[in-house]
């Protein structure tokens, strides 16, 4: 502001100046001092000027370099916040990203329903920390709700917080969190039938449930205590549930449910069976011991033939044997030891064999020429025991295996799920299937 000052009073003075140029000598002498005034006040202009430019400039300088080092902050701030995100979590263009398939949480367990025709059955995949994805046959209607008797895809129930399930040919059973006991279809228990939709239902005693399993034509409920309940019309072929639940057994520990029988181990008791192993078998109608010249470890009991898995790793057999599980035909009466599969920890028995898991993680069955076998068969005959192949490769990794009436379903130690056999599919469909992947549902 200085500077400008000066540069007005220089331009006053100039403007006087020229209105004295035409005066006397006198007047003269005086014009030359006052040219010399302004002569004076114009150096100092532009010696002010000079500074005033001098001063901007470093001025200038200054802000330019302050500029510059807020710029210059500003990259590197960003650059180490970049930094800093791209360590938690990187840039992703976002064509990269895939949204077209939901996330299905890993499978835990299977249940495939008890149903006389395979293809008409109902299957559950339990998973974690959700409820059930389940497919097959909709129950009257109401098992997952669509009001038709129908095959469904994979979807939930119409029935929330189930944490167990059991199907038989007719009717569909479920536990809840909460302990409650919910049924639907021809289950032979109040309320139940007749299109009505799920229906709790109470047993005598009013146990504490732990498990539901469910046989060809009813149902038995494992309480805490180690108490069994049957309802339903039987476990096996004409059982004595018409009049409604009962207890049949007791100290049961663990419970080998099949289509014909179920088998309930016990800890320090003689294990039982109630239903039929077999066509040549008799049917029990009460809890009965198994009298297995064998400790039982695990297994199910077939439709007309039952495999059962030893303590020590053996496998034994009873029953009409139709389904080829061994070269020699004819029933079993009694039990019979048959060719060992090195290394099973697990086996189920199907209307066209048995399926058995080696702790290697491959599934190894045998039996009929079928689809449940999971490989090219070999002639009609009987096959004997050999993998389970996918894409000509023996299928590995799997931790569990499951079976209906012709069913096989195996669960992934990945969670995922593999079917094949006879059944119906989750993507719609039933008949005969080759060894496929099913859970995760493919996109």
């Amino acid at each position: 502001m200085r500077s400008w000052n000066h540069l007005a009073w220089t331009a006053v003075a100039v403007s006087l100046w020229a209105c004295d140029g035409g005066d006397g000598a006198t007047t003269g002498t005086q014009d030359t001092s006052e040219t010399q005034d302004v002569a004076d006040l114009g150096t100092d202009a532009t010696a002010d000027t000079a500074d005033s430019a001098t001063a901007d400039a470093v001025e200038d300088t200054a802000l330019d370099a302050a500029t510059a080092d807020a710029v210059e902050d500003t990259a590197q701030d960003t650059a180490t916040l970049d930094a800093a995100e791209d360590a938690v979590a990187p840039d992703v263009a976002v064509d990269e990203v895939d949204t077209s398939t939901p996330s299905y949480p890993a499978a835990t367990r299977v249940v495939v329903g008890r149903a006389f025709d395979a293809n008409s059955a109902t299957i559950c995949i339990f998973r974690q920390d959700a409820e059930p994805w389940c497919w097959g046959l909709d129950i009257q209607g109401q098992a997952f709700g669509k009001g038709t008797v129908a095959l469904v895809k994979g979807q939930e129930l119409a029935l929330s917080e189930v944490v167990d399930f059991a199907a038989s040919n007719t009717a569909a059973c479920a536990l809840k969190k909460g302990g409650t006991l919910w049924c639907v279809g021809e289950a032979n228990m109040p309320g139940t039938g007749n299109n009505a939709p799920w229906t709790q239902v109470t047993l005598p005693n009013a146990p504490t449930l732990k498990a539901i399993f469910a046989g060809y034509a009813g149902f038995a409920a494992l309480a805490t205590n180690g108490d069994v309940y049957g309802f339903g019309y039987s476990l096996g072929f004409g059982g004595p549930f018409a009049e409604g639940p009962k207890l049949i057994d007791s100290g049961v520990a663990q419970v080998l449910s099949g289509m014909a029988a179920t088998v309930f181990l016990k800890d320090a008791l003689p294990d039982t069976v109630f239903g039929n192993f077999g066509w040549e078998v008799p049917n029990y109608t009460e809890a009965t011991p198994v009298a297995a010249p064998f400790d039982i470890a695990g297994g199910n009991a077939g439709w007309d033939s039952t495999v059962l898995l030893a303590a020590d790793g053996t496998l034994w057999g009873i029953g009409r044997n139709d389904n080829k599980l061994t070269a020699e035909l004819g029933a079993w009466k009694e039990w019979k030891q048959l060719p060992s599969i090195p290394g099973v920890v697990e086996v189920v028995t199907h209307s066209a064999g048995a399926c058995a898991l080696l702790g290697s993680g491959e599934v190894h069955c045998f039996g009929m020429a079928s689809a449940p076998l999971g490989r090219p068969p070999v002639g009609d005959g009987h096959q004997p025991a050999g993998a389970v192949q996918f894409n000509g490769q023996p299928l590995t990794g799997i931790a569990h295996i499951y079976a209906g009436m012709s069913t096989m379903i195996a669960l992934g130690k990945d969670g995922s799920v593999w079917m094949w056999g006879f059944g119906p599919a989750p993507t719609g469909g039933s008949g005969g299937w080759p060894v496929m992947k099913i859970y995760p549902p493919a996109p």
